[in-house]
Order: structure tokens, then C-alpha cells, then sequence
């Protein structure tokens, strides 16, 4: 398999897993593992660009009308602090090690544990409306859950999402914030990400972050569509199972087969 073949098989990893509460950092390290590919930090970001891009478009109307309310916009930059620092001691630091092969114990630990926490999260009752109950202090303390998406496995949204359902919001107003808030942080990444890819002076290079970035937007814009179609549907069970077989397979395959 060419290196292009693997960013593309990456971009749709990503574009996918971004939106789903089930850790898109832990199936890209997954995929990379088992394709022997190391990606390259500029690649990542672009497609995370394009998951974000999806997001933005998605939820424009939301966007829109929150760019009008002064109050709700400063809620979503006080849920969107606490990562932003937390991640940037964690990668200055390099408290994670994602290179090493026992990164595959602590996302398989951490995608039982918070699947654990997700399945109770969503058994609580919907007592309040985002945009009317919403206060800084909630908005704060989505925002330190947002925190426990940077341990591999534990999923950003699934995280928030379960924050916000612990709070008493519907999925889909838990949703919505999860991924507002996710917009500065990821967009303040992006934004060094792409000033090294203009740095990068490489037409081939160039070429295949813009199909990563594509591949990502189109998989991510059919994933968010979905995501909101399920979960006004029904709970949020079939990635909690989904993640406990991936821990459990990732516990056998570390142990037995590694």
C-alpha cells in the first residue's frame, strides 16, 4: 500500500471518528500501527481542518445566530480554555507518548472506562434547553471535560458529551456545545498547521493535504449529518458497545498477539 492510499484510508479514519463519540486520535494511532505508517503532524492537522471545516458548515445557522449573542459566544470560549491549555502542556511536555506500542493499553483502558461513563451519562434525565439553561459555570465544566479527550481513547466529544448529558442536556444540545467548543481549539491548531504547510515548498507534498483535507470534509459532513440523525433517534448504546469491543480487542491483541 502507497503512502497516498494510507493518508487517504487516515483522512476517512479521521473524518469519521472526529464526530463520533468514539476518539479519533486513538484510530489514527490504531490504523497506523497495523499500516506501519508514520504520519506527519502537518497531515493531521489538515485533517482535522477538514473535520472542522465540515463541522462549521454543518452547524452554520447555529454559528451564525451565536455570533449575534455576545453572551453565548463568551460561554463557548470559557469551555474552550481549559483544553487549549491543558493540551498545550501536555504536547510542550510531552506528557503522552504516542509513539510508543503501550499507547494501545491506555486507549483500550480508556475506551472501556469512558464508554463505562457515556452509557451512564445518557441515562440521565433531559431537564434543561441549551441556549436558555446554559450558564458560565456549566459551560466551564463541559470545557473540563473536554480536558479528557487529550488521554488517547477517551474521545473529545464523548467526553463533552457526556458532560453535557450529566448536566441534564438532551443529546443534541450536549452535542451542539461539544462541538462549538471544539471549533477555537481546533481552529487554533489549524491555523500553525497550515502556516507550516506553506512553508513546506512541496507541490507533491501540497497535493496530497488537499485530498487529505477533502477526503476528511466529505467523510465528516456525511458523518455529523448521520451523527444528529441517530441520536434524535435513539441513545447512544451502539458506540458505547463499539468501544468496549475495541478496548477488549485491543487488550488481546496487545497481550496475545503483540
Amino acid at each position: 500500500m502507497d503512502t497516498n492510499t494510507k493518508i487517504i484510508i487516515l483522512s476517512i479514519i479521521q473524518g469519521i471518528a472526529d464526530l463520533f463519540p468514539i476518539s479519533s486520535n486513538a484510530h489514527l494511532i490504531i490504523a497506523q500501527h497495523f499500516m506501519s505508517f508514520d504520519r506527519k503532524l502537518i497531515i493531521n492537522t489538515v485533517m482535522h481542518l477538514g473535520a472542522l471545516s465540515a463541522i462549521i458548515i454543518y452547524l452554520r445557522k447555529d454559528i451564525f445566530e451565536i455570533s449575534k449573542n455576545i453572551t453565548m459566544s463568551s460561554k463557548i470560549v470559557i469551555g474552550s480554555i481549559p483544553a487549549i491549555i491543558a493540551g498545550y502542556f501536555v504536547h510542550k511536555f510531552k506528557i503522552i507518548d504516542y509513539e510508543k506500542t503501550t499507547v494501545l493499553i491506555i486507549i483500550a483502558t480508556a475506551s472501556i472506562i469512558f464508554a463505562i461513563i457515556l452509557f451512564i451519562a445518557d441515562k440521565k434525565t433531559e431537564t434543561k434547553k441549551l441556549y436558555k439553561d446554559l450558564t458560565f459555570k456549566e459551560a466551564f465544566i463541559i470545557g473540563l471535560w473536554q480536558i479528557m479527550g487529550l488521554i488517547p481513547g477517551s474521545s473529545r466529544s464523548g467526553s463533552t458529551l457526556s458532560g453535557g448529558r450529566f448536566l441534564g442536556y438532551n443529546r443534541v444540545d450536549a452535542a451542539k456545545f461539544s462541538f462549538f467548543i471544539s471549533i477555537p481549539t481546533v481552529a487554533g491548531a489549524a491555523f500553525i498547521g497550515i502556516l507550516d504547510l506553506l512553508k513546506h515548498n512541496d507541490s507533491e507534498f501540497n497535493i496530497i493535504a488537499i485530498f487529505s483535507f477533502a477526503t476528511s470534509f466529505i467523510t465528516s459532513y456525511l458523518a455529523i449529518r448521520f451523527f444528529f440523525y441517530f441520536i434524535e433517534k435513539t441513545n447512544l448504546n451502539l458506540f458505547v458497545y463499539y468501544r468496549i469491543i475495541l478496548g477488549i480487542f485491543l487488550f488481546y491483541y496487545y497481550f496475545f498477539k503483540l
